[in-house]
């Protein structure tokens, strides 16, 4: 059995859904860290500080594409699934202000389109205004750019992960720093992926593996989980209600009823794992390119 190809289906706006869900489900089951469980379930984010440059070129991409239906960069993307959450100094909202004109002198472009397009996409940045911060790196930063000055002091008050820059000035502080490209590809791989493990997981792990005892957690999950539910496609609702026919069937039918039961849907039976198998493996793929692309964000926050 062929299914749809699951990276076109299982987009990674499904994240904060899953997350929910899931925090929920080890809430009430206890699960420890460092726990296999807990590993395969932990979404990642990160708390980035993002410099002019890099919401100034996402502004001007957008803009000249603005005929395309749902189009984002990967930062709005990333910032949607809650893989990253993006602070900025005030300082970086009005830079982006300013060159604007200059953008759409460069673009070609109406200065009102990239206007109402920096609009809509500050919206999903969270300014803060930073509180002074001495240190050797940052007064090597103000002699080098002191525009830049407020990006690495907002780091330093939220602690951030890194600061999101194209901008290699900030290399002077020693603070962690990424170009928008090396950074947000690999997060996005991350993202996408992630939400594929835990989407199959959900219809798979949970629904079949759990013990009867979870009957009693799924009270308390039911608006969590039917969000969740309903956000997949057609064919992994089906294949969810189908797993948890068998598994309501194998728990509370006597031996006597569960025998002739499955007696007479062996070859459904045999027919769904068939059909489970290539998915099995699909998450066992997404779960490899989520660990790998994280293992290589995780090299990315000691670098400057």
């Amino acid at each position: 059995m062929e299914f749809p190809e699951l990276k076109k289906l299982l987009r990674s706006g499904l994240l904060p859904s899953l997350r929910d869900f899931f925090a929920l489900v080890e809430s009430q089951l206890g699960t420890a860290a460092g726990h296999e469980r807990y590993e395969m379930l932990r979404v990642r984010q990160l708390q980035l500080v993002v410099d002019a440059n890099v919401l100034i070129a996402d502004v001007g991409y957008l803009a000249a594409r603005r005929n395309q239906k749902e189009l984002r960069t990967r930062l709005q993307e990333l910032i949607a699934s809650q893989t990253v959450v993006a602070f900025a100094p005030p300082s970086v909202s009005r830079e982006v202000s300013r060159n604007l004109a200059g953008l759409a002198r460069q673009k070609r472009l109406p200065k009102s389109r990239l206007v109402a397009v920096w609009r809509e996409y500050k919206k999903l940045i969270v300014f803060r205004a930073p509180a002074p911060v001495e240190s050797a790196g940052l007064d090597r930063l103000q002699a080098r750019d002191a525009d830049d000055l407020p990006v690495a002091q907002l780091m330093l008050n939220l602690k951030a992960h890194l600061v999101l820059s194209n901008d290699k000035d900030h290399s002077v502080t020693g603070l962690p720093r990424a170009s928008a490209f090396d950074l947000l590809v690999d997060l996005q791989a991350y993202a996408r992926n992630k939400t594929i493990e835990m989407s199959i997981y959900m219809g798979g792990y949970f629904v079949v593996r759990f013990s009867i005892d979870t009957v009693v957690i799924c009270a308390k999950l039911l608006s969590v989980a039917w969000r969740a539910f309903r956000s997949l496609p057609p064919w992994a609702q089906w294949t969810i209600m189908i797993a948890a026919g068998v598994y309501v069937v194998n728990q509370l039918a006597t031996p006597e009823k569960r025998e002739r039961l499955l007696a007479k849907i062996d070859s459904a039976t045999d027919f769904l794992l068939d059909a489970l198998e290539p998915i099995a493996e699909t998450a066992q793929e997404s779960r490899s390119a989520s660990v790998a692309a994280w293992d290589r964000v995780e090299a990315r926050l000691g670098s400057t």
